[in-house]
Parts: C-alpha cells; structure tokens; sequence
C-alpha cells in the first residue's frame, strides 16, 4: 500500500501543502519536461492543487468553514492548528492576502482540477505560475515565522540550491 507522508499534527499539514507546492514549481521550472507531456501536466496540476489548497488556508473562509462543518483547516479557527489565535500583525500578512488570492485564483483552479467540467476544454486556461508564486510567497514567509516546523523528525528533500539531484537529510532541532 502507497501513503503520503505521515503527519503528526495539523500544522505539519500546512507545511507539507507548502512543500508540495514549492516542490512542484522549482521543478516545473527547471523546465526538463517535454511541454504537453504527463510530467509536465503533473507539475501544473500538482502546483495547482497546492496553490489551491494553501489560499483557501491562509483566507479562512468563514463561509467553506460552516460548509464544512469545521473540518476545514483555516485561518478562521488557527485553535487546530496553531493552538493559538492570530495577531493582528500575522492577520494583515496572512490572512488579508490570502483573501485577495482565494478570490482571484480558488474557483478557477477548482472547476480545472475538482471534477470533470465542460471548462476544461475551451478556451485553454493559461497559468501564470511565476506571477502566482510571487503572490503566495510573502503569505508563506509570514506563516513560517510565525508557525515554525515543530517536528524534531528527519525531513528528507531535493537540493535544488545547485541544481543538483542530490538527496538531503534535514534533521530539524539538531542545529
């Protein structure tokens, strides 16, 4: 049986939605994929999902909370999460902005990606990944500082600092 990688608490959902998505963009952009291929449509969609998932986070949306009856992970209740409520300070930097790209971006991306729909075929939907990922990387900055990893577990990854294919060992909390 195959499994994602296991999580310990909910906040270590939230940063495996960050991995995720910075994963599948450093590789996307190395642009080594034949165009059109199915490693190539993997890395948009992969990139896609992630994106979704992490601004329908940072926005907490009251309305999908109640939708959801509480089930949803968000900044409208970081208690779950976070074990703690936001400042104003990481509302302004996570949460306002995360607003603005859930507006812009989430029902787009999930009448592509959610289901099957007649919109997925004209017109082509074009991405602006780099424009995108420029939009959510000061939200995922913010949230780092304030909600740091907590797992002391080995964290294994691809050194894409040297373009290299080299596998690295992290050991959070040992240095």
């Amino acid at each position: 049986m195959y499994e994602r990688t296991s999580k310990d608490t909910h906040l270590e959902t939230i940063w495996y939605e960050m991995d995720m998505l910075e994963f599948s963009y450093r590789e996307f952009m190395k642009n080594t994929a034949a165009q059109q291929s199915p490693y190539w449509n993997l890395l948009i969609e992969g990139f896609l999902l992630h994106y979704r998932n992490l601004i329908q986070f940072f926005s907490g949306s009251e309305e999908r909370h109640k939708r959801y009856k509480g089930n949803d992970l968000s900044t409208f209740d970081p208690m779950p999460w976070g074990n703690r409520q936001l400042t104003k300070e990481e509302t302004e930097g996570i949460k306002t902005p995360g607003e603005k790209l859930d507006q812009t971006y989430s029902n787009k991306i999930s009448s592509l990606l959610q289901h099957c729909t007649v919109e997925r075929i004209e017109p082509l939907q074009g991405w602006e990944m780099e424009e995108m990922y420029a939009e959510i990387e000061p939200i995922m900055s913010t949230f780092a500082k304030s909600f740091p990893r907590c797992s002391n577990r080995a964290e294994a990854r691809t050194d894409s600092s040297a373009n290299s294919t080299a596998t690295v060992i992290v050991y959070k909390g040992l240095s």
